[in-house]
């Protein structure tokens, strides 16, 4: 497993959760890890960088994920073919505002070529 660099605009979750990763295993790329927001992230902003992924490791095209956040609140998880991992769409029935105290975790798998 590597550890990523986040953006400027993420954390590791305060929970003692492990740190954003990535690994490859044949043409399988692995992510996992929990973050929260640096700062409050507006919801009327559609996409946030979490991390970018080194070539390699990227996608072909754009990979997404939804995960579970926070009490029932959803996010998209979304790879794209730069190597970009971005967070966007988090709420229930609408986009919210996501705070700094916010639980993000994921797990998602994909194929490159």
């Amino acid at each position: 497993w590597i550890n990523s660099n986040l953006s400027s605009n993420f954390k590791i979750y305060s929970g003692g959760d492990i740190p954003p990763q990535y690994r490859r295993i044949g043409q399988i790329v692995f992510l996992r890890g929990v973050v929260s927001p640096a700062r409050t992230l507006s919801g009327s902003t559609d996409t946030f960088e979490i991390f970018t992924l080194p070539e390699g490791f990227r996608p072909g095209r754009t990979a997404y994920c939804l995960c579970q956040g926070s009490s029932k609140n959803t996010w998209l998880l979304t790879v794209s073919m730069s190597g970009t991992v971005n967070f966007s769409r988090y709420g229930t029935t609408s986009v919210a505002s996501a705070g700094t105290d916010v639980w993000l975790p994921f797990n998602f798998s994909y194929c490159v070529s």
